[in-house]
């Protein structure tokens, strides 16, 4: 139900939604009080669907940019066409007040910025949706140079009640029996997770601690310290690394501070990529090279933890056997590993969906593995997926999406950069490690516990079984799904039906009366025939009316 504080929130929502050409989602009769009559920007209808999604996220603000920025990501949701344009997408807000930022500070740490740090520039360097950063020295024996993240004060409520109005329009648009816009739920539920991980600065400082314990024995990778003692909820405070953002290297013709390695540093972000991924099962999913800074030496660093992914160790398995096998070219066991991993929905076309696996290792057949572009190919085959239906992890997308980030900055630093050669040994590894005598032990014990563990079940539960049926006998029961939405239509349609036929008997008896020139007369006519064709007009201007507001004239 919405709440009497969000209604103005709600109108304007609805303002825009009706303006962009998306009234129709609100139609069904829903308990959303009185909305406006308001009108179609026409001069938008020129725009795409993507577009006017994503231009309408940017009139929405703050959290439906977020939205946004979260659906780039999902195309298994929201189709590839919308995630793409979806990337276009930028925080673009304004930077708040110093006074503010020191307000918050307070607030938090219990004390005034002067006691806390020694130095606190008073511009901040970033200016984001969720907080801005500003640079600063701590009061300590080291004097040491620190950002300080501080979240936008009662971003956290306008948050809140926007996720609530996603919910409510949410369940109105479910209720559309022609929306086209997939699970939105679905959609709306990930986001909500996603932004309440990023909405609490603690959950990114226990990322960075995990990355810098994972990295602690490469000198090559620089994760910055968190000093705890200042971190909240709010407020994150984390070591300065002194170098400069990866995506300022892309500029050739630009003077440097330091002589940098860029063959060296395209090899290093990708192998610590393909660290995190197989090795540590934790990874950066926001590889962006505003993200990346090159420190002396052709040291890598790390400066946002927000986005991170975990592979579990079983997951990377079956990730890992989809890769050895497209690498083989081996079609009937990648659909089969596909099955397993439970991608496959029942309905599918195999033997189309097989076809067009091979249409697409034949598009990229003549190319040498040294010009092949991995992340492309990954993309183009979850591209091939998401055409079928598949049921894709969202780690895989979160992969894949990586992984094009890692291959763009790796080919604007060294034009012969290859992801495939940097993550050759690493997929080695995993091979040797299926057929090494102790995997292979391990997979024989696992076999026998669970061998182990059915011949001790069995016979209770099918005694149980058999029980039950001597009881109860078989019962199939059956469930339907969206039923309510047609039944919802039909009678939608039916009481137009029943007001037009009411219309219509008015008018018809309107007219009887009129011809038979009886009782009480106004201007030569019976009085009750002309009040039957004026109630006949009222009801007909309202029918014609409320059709115009839902746009199912035709």
């Amino acid at each position: 139900m919405l709440k009497k504080k969000d209604a103005k929130r709600f109108k304007q929502i609805v303002k825009i939604f009706i303006k962009y050409g998306y009234d129709y989602i609100l139609e069904k009769k829903q308990k959303t009080g009185f909305i406006p009559f308001f009108k179609r920007d026409e001069k938008l209808s020129c725009l795409s669907t993507p577009q006017k999604i994503r231009k309408m996220f940017e009139e929405l603000g703050v959290t439906f940019i977020k939205l946004g920025q979260m659906m780039s990501t999902r195309s298994d949701l929201v189709g590839i066409k919308i995630a793409k344009e979806l990337e276009k997408l930028q925080d673009g807000i304004e930077a708040f007040d110093y006074k503010i930022a020191e307000h918050q500070i307070q607030n938090e740490l219990k004390s005034p910025v002067s006691k806390l740090f020694k130095n606190f520039d008073k511009i901040p360097i970033a200016s984001a949706s969720i907080g801005q950063v500003y640079c600063a020295t701590l009061r300590n024996q080291k004097d040491e140079k620190v950002i300080v993240k501080i979240q936008r004060p009662e971003i956290k409520g306008l948050i809140e009640s926007d996720l609530n109005l996603m919910y409510y329009l949410c369940d109105i648009a479910d209720k559309h029996a022609f929306s086209k816009y997939g699970n939105l739920r679905a959609i709306i539920k990930e986001f909500d997770r996603v932004i309440h991980k990023e909405l609490n600065f603690v959950v990114e400082a226990k990322n960075a601690d995990i990355f810098k314990y994972n990295f602690l024995n490469d000198s090559n990778i620089v994760i910055p310290r968190v000093f705890w003692d200042y971190t909240t909820e709010h407020i994150l405070v984390m070591e300065y690394l002194e170098g400069e953002k990866l995506k300022d290297f892309f500029n050739h013709n630009r003077k440097y501070r330091f002589a940098i390695d860029k063959e060296k540093i395209a090899k290093l972000q990708a192998q610590c990529f393909f660290k995190q991924v197989y090795i540590d099962g934790f990874f950066n999913a926001d590889p962006h090279p505003s993200n990346l800074f090159i420190l002396k030496g052709n040291k890598l660093g790390f400066v946002d933890f927000g986005m991170i992914s975990r592979i579990s160790k079983p997951m990377l398995n079956k990730f890992s056997n989809l890769f050895i096998l497209i690498i083989d070219r081996d079609i009937e066991n990648l659909v089969n590993q596909l099955k397993n991993i439970g991608m496959i929905p029942y309905d599918i076309d195999i033997c189309a969906f097989k076809s067009d696996i091979y249409d697409l290792y034949d598009y990229y057949y003549n190319i040498s593995l040294k010009y092949l572009q991995m992340g492309k190919f990954v993309k183009d085959l979850l591209c091939l997926f998401h055409e079928y239906n598949l049921k894709i992890p969202r780690e895989l997308y979160l992969f894949s999406r990586a992984l094009v980030y890692i291959e763009s900055n790796g080919q604007k630093l060294n034009k012969n950069f290859n992801a495939i050669q940097e993550c050759k040994p690493y997929i080695k590894d995993i091979l040797k490690s299926k057929v090494s005598p102790k995997k292979i032990a391990q997979k024989i014990r696992n076999s026998i516990f669970d061998i182990e563990y059915v011949l001790e079940e069995f016979p209770s539960s099918f005694r149980a079984f058999i029980n039950t049926f001597k009881k109860k006998g078989l019962i199939i029961s059956f469930e339907h799904k969206n039923l309510n939405i047609l039944s919802n239509e039909l009678e939608r349609v039916s009481s137009r039906i029943s007001f037009s036929m009411i219309i219509s008997a008015i008018i018809v008896a309107s007219a009887l009366i009129m011809t038979s020139g009886k009782g009480i007369l106004l201007f030569g006519f019976p009085i009750f025939g002309i009040l039957g064709f004026i109630l006949a007009a009222i009801l007909g201007f309202l029918m014609i009316l409320g059709l115009l507001r839902r746009g199912n004239v035709y």
